[in-house]
């Protein structure tokens, strides 16, 4: 130790505090700096430096950077900027991260909050990471369907998530138990793999008067996947009720879903996903009904639209 000397003393501790941590951890430290050259000169691993970001540094990231992040939650916002303009804010292990294309994939709220602060941070800056690291960040505020969603560039992305939850549990015949687990990783790779569904927004909008939008975005897009124009018709006679006649599968599923609406009474969405699977296969078959009920007490199979 350097007691004469507050900076020599300084240096010392953190030295020591070093060489703890590669003690514990019991790790080549030539090896780490091997890796880190790799990944600063190579491009060939991730690696993070301490970088001080200005809020000119920080508005050019997100003007020319931030293409695929979740939508700014404007309380986390608000709290980082009071903490940086107040001084309070530190260094810590989160980093404004940067993937393999150059892309940011972590970091958005403090770089909105720097700009809003008006006043530079120093923070460490991770470089390389892999192009999907942003479905694992923030896991203690966790990424939801809507963030996947809007992070993919959906339309109505809080709509469409929820739809894209719906239609892995339909995949997975799994609507009624909701016992799969769905993470991130699977939203994703589902919205990459059914993008069209954002086409099935505007289905949705318009009988959100009658079922949410979510539910309406789901089941257009999944009898759009069996017939698109059947699915624009059913839809579009569904939100107007025009010249539908009494005995119409359309015209009852319309009548059920309103007067559950008005009466405000908790209407599952497995049991309104079975009614409009089931005015959709009649409406295909060209049947006419009296009433239109989903009997699962009676031995009643969940409807399979086709």
């Amino acid at each position: 130790m350097n007691p004469a000397n507050p900076a020599l003393a300084e240096l010392d501790n953190v030295i020591a505090g070093l060489d703890r941590v590669v003690e514990v951890l019991g790790v080549d430290l030539d090896n780490v700096h091997d890796i880190f050259f790799n990944g600063l000169f190579n491009k060939k691993y991730p690696f993070a430096i301490p970088l001080k970001i200005t809020p000119q540094m920080a508005y050019r990231i997100l003007e020319h950077l931030n293409t695929k992040n979740r939508p700014l939650s404007e309380y986390r916002v608000g709290r980082i900027a009071k903490e940086i303009k107040e001084g309070d804010w530190l260094i810590n292990t989160n980093c404004i991260g940067f993937d393999v294309d150059g892309v940011l994939c972590d970091g958005q709220k403090r770089l909105t909050a720097i700009l809003r602060a008006n006043k530079a941070i120093t923070t460490l800056v991770a470089f390389n990471l892999p192009t999907d690291s942003f479905l694992t960040v923030d896991l203690n505020q966790v990424r939801n369907a809507s963030d996947v969603a809007a992070m993919a560039g959906m339309n109505d992305y809080g709509a469409v998530g929820t739809a894209i939850n719906l239609l892995c549990r339909y995949k997975n015949n799994d609507l009624l138990s909701k016992k799969m687990p769905i993470t991130n990783a699977i939203r994703s790779a589902l919205i990459q793999e059914n993008r069209s569904i954002n086409e099935s927004v505007p289905a949705g909008r318009a009988v959100q008067k009658i079922m949410s939008k979510a539910l309406g975005i789901f089941c257009h897009y999944v009898f759009a996947c069996i017939n698109r124009e059947d699915a624009d018709r059913f839809f579009e006679n569904l939100s107007t009720g025009a010249l539908l006649p009494g005995d119409d599968p359309i015209f009852l599923l319309r009548e059920r879903l309103t007067r559950e609406r008005l009466a405000r009474t908790h209407f599952p969405h497995h049991e309104i996903i079975a009614l409009v699977f089931k005015a959709w296969n009649l409406f295909r078959e060209g049947k006419k009904v009296r009433t239109l009920r989903w009997s699962p007490k009676a031995g009643e199979s969940f409807p399979k639209p086709r």
